[in-house]
């Protein structure tokens, strides 16, 4: 383990530099000077440190390292101006994401609107056959109104698509 005054040097007046370890190894084996007497006048030294070699597997992975960091700065400052490009995997994800929402919404609103229906038949009907019918009624319902919806964003989507095409050429 390294000393805490390794390095560090000590200038009594006049004399040469003297480690501090070996300034207290003397004090307590040869003089007999007292510790002030010794110290007045004296000046610490301190050594300088060695730079390491430079590495060039090193230095050529910082370089790396500050070109990405100086990228994403510089990408940072124009994100407003350009726009991004839209790789043609995000517009099949985004399109699987539509997809699968739509379908899911087709099958969890029928099975919710069957309980809500069943459950508020509860008050109208007495009868456990009945309630189920009024349940099934409130599914079928929801489910044409999902098929509207359907069609009608498929509609608006097809009717989008010319304008962007026209947009673009522009």
């Amino acid at each position: 383990m390294a000393s805490h005054t390794e390095g560090l040097r000590i200038r009594l007046r006049d004399e040469e530099p003297i480690d501090v370890c070996e300034l207290v190894h003397r004090l307590e084996s040869e003089d007999k000077k007292p510790l002030r007497s010794v110290l007045r006048g004296a000046e610490l030294v301190f050594a300088r440190r060695e730079e390491p070699k430079p590495n060039g597997s090193l230095e050529k992975r910082r370089a790396f390292l500050r070109r990405r960091a100086e990228e994403r700065e510089y990408d940072k400052l124009v994100a407003s101006v350009r726009p991004k490009t839209v790789k043609p995997e995000d517009r099949v994800a985004a399109s699987l994401q539509m997809t699968f929402t739509v379908s899911a919404n087709m099958v969890v609103a029928p099975v919710g609107a069957f309980f809500v229906a069943f459950l508020a038949s509860r008050t109208l009907v007495e009868k456990q056959s009945s309630r189920i019918a009024i349940g099934l009624g409130g599914a079928i319902a929801i489910l044409f109104i999902e098929m509207i919806l359907y069609i009608a964003r498929a509609y608006t989507l097809e009717t989008l698509k010319p304008k962007k095409i026209r947009a673009k050429r522009r």
